[in-house]
């Protein structure tokens, strides 16, 4: 198999200039979501006593109105006859769309770059924890990513499938969600390289990303979320959601320690986290967390229903072996249920830790963990480490212990136990690459992301002077995207006097999307169309004003996007292929095919008989191109 590596000249988040056609489109898709909204809002105006009976059955739970909030409505609100006259005229504006055209190189270039991924024949692979990309050839791919599935999952012969969208219907009817709840999604699976990995590109390791969701999922990612806070609460368990969390603990633990020469640190990887975890592991992390919290049997049930999944790939569809319990990359809670199952861990790690190296803590982000020892020696490093593994291995789970010392690096970040300082990191084979300042964003992203870099800069670095160590590569990454913004360290801490909490009004919102090849200012003439249509003397003026409707652009579609839709065409079209090559005949009465029901054959030579009318008969003889009934009609 070969990787190659591509040098590719973007960042997966460039944008570049859109055709017209493609522009319209998404205009026409924002605005028609845009226009639903301020139908529902007239709807609702008119029909207050009736809203409740309408929109949930008259049931006022109001832990069901959040659920609800998280789905859809499938529902199209009826038209008006007062908002026909400002929808005929939004759409006229879109109709009277003026474009320019753009001559700036680097945009141009862009374009380019983008018709050259369109073009390729081969799949492009992102990187797992890198922006690099890679290109593989279609057959490869299939083969990688064949292997990675059959390594956990197994055909589904048992309609598994049939199974979990029942349970999805039971579930969708308990909760009123009969009109919002979708059945099990069918996306279909793909990879990403491991190529900070050693040797990657000779053995290359490949995270699967099931993108395939139980809709259930959004009720058990709300369920979890509550959990997993009221258990974090009342344990004190050091279980991150940042990077800036992390920081802060460990500043709070070299502040705290009497003797900080003495401490040392432990970092450690759970090895395949998500689909490691089982369904026993899943019921003890739920029993510990009833230590802490209510959790009723019908909340167990839910969170447990959704780890039921398969998966989706070339037609077919796969389960999980042994067991149809998983936990997968892309399940709408995934994150939440390997985050649940990680503060029992966490737990387990702390408990012994308390017990048997007093001082030390343990903080834990995802897969990635961290243990500060206070007052340490190489014994009792090597006792923490053999009890790691223990630990782990008594929930069915490896670890591997990357880094011991006073110097690590975890996430983004380079900690240092000698001074409690800190700077930033990345991973050897990863380039630094910024959104271009000609990409095809609106102005008010571009004019932030120097700022914005300079603050996560300034945030990971403990000081100034670790700061200016660090800035020169990002410095130099900053100028190749175009930016002339010198960074500069930031104090952290609150500046002037913190800002008044304003009350929130309900805002309706329309993104029409940006793009710099459009010379009609998009946003002058909407709110000119509101005012002309809205006046004070309208009905529905206090609904639709210059403060109830708001208007920011949305982006189109960027180079990762260009690269997402590339890869699934080209794996459309292999598979289209594939079917093709094995149906060798369509014709509608197979008796009636000219060739014996193999007239899709392609490569076929044959002999015909031409009869010219002067009488005279010659023969020829070729060869199809594609198939021979195309040549045959």
């Amino acid at each position: 198999m070969i990787l190659e590596k591509l040098q590719l000249n973007f960042n997966g988040k460039d944008i570049p200039l859109p055709s017209k056609s493609q522009y319209i489109k998404k205009l026409i898709l924002q605005t028609e979501k845009f226009l639903k909204n301020i139908r529902w809002k007239v709807f609702w105006f008119e029909r207050k006593e009736d809203q409740q009976e309408f929109d949930d059955g008259g049931d006022d739970d109001p832990q069901l109105k959040i659920l609800r909030s998280d789905f859809k409505s499938t529902k199209t609100p009826p038209t008006h006859e007062l908002l026909k006259p400002f929808e005929r005229d939004i759409y006229h504006l879109i109709g009277n769309v003026e474009f320019r055209k753009i001559q700036d190189p680097k945009l141009l270039e862009m374009g380019k770059e983008a018709k050259r991924i369109k073009e390729r024949k081969d799949i492009i692979i992102n990187a797992d924890k890198t922006n690099n990309r890679y290109g593989v050839s279609l057959t490869d791919y299939k083969q990688l990513l064949q292997n990675n599935i059959t390594k956990d999952y197994t055909t589904d012969r048992t309609n598994n499938l049939a199974t979990i969208n029942a349970n999805i219907r039971k579930h969708a009817n308990s909760l009123k969600l009969e009109d919002r709840m979708e059945k099990h999604s069918e996306a279909e699976a793909f990879l990403t390289i491991k190529d900070h990995k050693e040797n990657f590109q000779n053995n290359p390791k490949c995270r699967l990303i099931n993108p395939a969701s139980n809709q259930v999922g959004r009720v058990s990612k709300r369920i979890t979320e509550g959990i997993i806070k009221e258990c974090k609460q009342k344990t004190g368990l050091a279980q991150w959601i940042s990077t800036q969390e992390m920081i802060n603990w460990f500043s709070s633990k070299h502040r705290n320690n009497p003797t900080p020469k003495k401490a040392s640190l432990i970092q450690f990887d759970i090895c395949e986290f998500y689909p490691s975890i089982s369904e026993q592991l899943m019921d003890r992390s739920l029993d510990f967390a009833k230590r802490y919290t209510d959790i009723s049997a019908e909340q167990t049930e839910t969170i447990k229903s959704c780890r039921k999944s398969v998966l989706f790939s070339n037609g077919k569809v796969w389960r999980k072996k042994n067991s149809d319990f998983d936990i997968t990359m892309g399940a709408l809670d995934g994150a939440e249920a390997a985050d649940l199952t990680g503060l029992f861990l966490l737990g387990q790690v702390q408990q012994y830790l308390e017990t048997n190296h007093k001082g030390s803590n343990c903080g834990l982000y995802r897969d990635d963990g961290l243990i500060y020892v206070e007052n340490s020696n190489g014994p009792e490093i090597t006792k923490i480490t053999k009890a790691l593994h223990k630990i782990f291995k008594n929930n069915q789970l490896k670890i591997t212990v990357e880094q011991t010392g006073k110097i690590v690096n975890i996430l983004d970040v380079t900690l240092s136990a000698i001074n409690g300082s800190y700077k930033p990191y990345k991973k050897p084979n990863s380039n630094i690459a910024y959104v271009k300042r000609a990409s095809n964003h609106p102005s008010s992203i571009l004019k932030n992301i120097p700022a914005s870099i300079q603050k996560r800069l300034s945030c990971i670095s403990s000081t100034e002077e670790e700061f200016e160590g660090a800035k020169e590569e990002y410095q130099a990454a900053l100028k190749t995207a175009g930016y002339s913004k010198e960074l500069m360290y930031e104090q952290r801490g609150r500046t002037g006097k913190p800002k008044n909490r304003k009350r929130q009004r309900k805002i309706i919102w329309y993104n029409p999307p940006f793009s710099k090849n459009v010379a009609t200012n998009i946003g002058e003439r909407f709110f000119e169309l509101v005012r002309l249509h809205f006046p004070p003397q309208h009905p529905f003026h206090a609904l639709f004003n210059k403060k109830t409707i708001k208007l920011s652009y949305s982006c189109m579609i960027n180079m990762d996007g260009i690269v997402k839709s590339h890869n699934k065409a080209t794996l459309k079209k292999a598979e289209d292929e594939e079917k093709q090559s094995e149906r060798l005949c369509n014709c509608r009465i197979p008796e009636n095919c000219p060739v014996g029901n193999t007239c899709l054959k392609s490569g076929v030579v044959y002999e015909a008989l031409i009869k010219h009318s002067n009488g005279v008969e010659q023969k020829y003889v070729g060869m199809t191109g594609g198939s021979f009934k195309t040549r045959f009609n």
